[in-house]
């Protein structure tokens, strides 16, 4: 709970503490029933433990930014607390309690399901199954009439098996939970440590890493044809003087968000400097680098920016290369370097391809993606 109010990022958090905050009302609500009323007593331990089960599958939804089954999940809460409230015989209330649980859970462990590759994913998939597979089979004391011999009803067993069983659960369950949220802490500050929080692309140093990794890799080295792009905001300096920094931010942070919404899906940009960019095609999206390009330059051309008169647009001038064999990545940056400045030589809001280098053909059934209505809306973009 305290991760979670000191960082309301860390929205899991916030999750499983609401998961323990149920448990306990359901554990207490369970102890007293007796001092209860009788609908109280009936329903409110039930509903807090299947509360307790929804949570867990929202933390993993909120680590994982998959969505659960709600329909499914919300279904059987309503069944296990219509047939809760039908019926007052204990046994049965507390089987329907551990198989809707188990339900519940199982839409927990779809929603990790397709998301094991990380090490804490895959833990908590596990243990996932694991408390399924022990609220499934722990009602089969009641059901099969199972009691040792210094107990004389299954149901007390059952109490004793439920007690130890939860504990044990719990116990490794917070710490699976301690280790998830560990690794989240430690992601989420690596990933601030290479990104540029105005704009919320990579900062220099997130893309000097991927461009270290290419010069390490010689597979990668050796494939041509994959582009990068450069380009620079069309006389910033400018509109910071007319303006101010505030409307200049904005126009960097409106600027970082569109590049984002074009070219999310085509590969990995970075701000390099104060008014400076760099994006990284991947080698599918690289045939069609030149009209991708067009695109974005198009699109910043268009943006309105608070602050600023409807009429004043801010442009930006583009340098596109093409990787060659065995080129080392600093030799391609400075190439398209040199376009980028030609592209601003020739009256800026332009884009130039770097000397040598020719187009390759496109893929002609390529689609390159545009974006929703609101996305327009937000960013004030006319697609061309």
């Amino acid at each position: 709970m305290t991760i979670y109010f000191t960082n309301r990022q860390m929205k899991a958090a916030g999750w499983i503490s609401a998961t323990f905050l149920f448990g306990i009302i359901a554990q207490v609500a369970d102890q007293y029933r007796s001092l209860l009323a009788s609908f109280y007593a009936t329903s409110l331990a039930p509903a807090a433990f299947w509360g307790s089960c929804i949570c867990v599958v929202m933390a993993y939804s909120s680590r994982t930014q998959a969505k659960p089954n709600l329909k499914m999940i919300g279904a059987l809460f309503c069944i296990g607390m219509a047939v809760v409230n039908a019926t007052d015989i204990t046994p049965v209330q507390a089987v329907l309690m551990d198989w809707i649980s188990a339900g519940i859970l199982m839409c927990g462990a779809m929603v990790l399901k397709h998301h094991r590759g990380q090490y804490t994913h895959n833990l908590l998939f596990w243990f996932n199954l694991l408390c399924v597979g022990v609220f499934v089979m722990r009602p089969m004391i009641i059901i099969m009439d199972i009691a040792p011999a210094p107990m004389q009803y299954s149901y007390d067993f059952y109490t004793a098996v439920l007690y130890l069983s939860s504990s044990i659960l719990s116990v490794i369950g917070a710490n699976i939970i301690f280790v998830a949220l560990g690794a989240d802490l430690v992601e989420q500050h690596q990933k601030e440590a290479l990104a540029d929080p105005l704009t919320g692309l990579l900062n220099r140093r997130g893309m000097s890493n991927i461009f270290r990794d290419m010069d390490a890799d010689p597979d990668k080295l050796r494939q041509p044809g994959r582009a990068v792009l450069l380009f620079d905001i069309d006389h910033f300096k400018s509109v910071n003087d007319e303006f101010g920094h505030d409307v200049g931010d904005t126009v960097l942070a409106n600027i970082g968000h569109t590049v984002t919404q074009i070219m999310q899906q085509h590969g990995q940009a970075s701000r390099s400097g104060g008014e400076e960019f760099v994006f990284l095609f991947n080698m599918e999206s690289s045939p069609a680098a030149f009209l991708v390009a067009e695109h974005l330059r198009v699109a910043l051309s268009l943006l309105k920016h608070e602050g600023m008169p409807d009429d004043r647009r801010v442009t930006a001038s583009f340098g596109l290369a093409f990787t060659r064999p065995d080129e080392p990545m600093k030799r391609l940056i400075r190439r398209a370097d040199v376009a980028l400045y030609a592209a601003k030589d020739a009256g800026r809001n332009r884009l130039r391809i770097a000397e040598g280098d020719s187009l390759p053909d496109a893929d002609e059934s390529m689609i390159l993606p545009r974006p929703s209505q609101k996305e327009k809306r937000a960013a004030n973009i006319s697609v061309m």
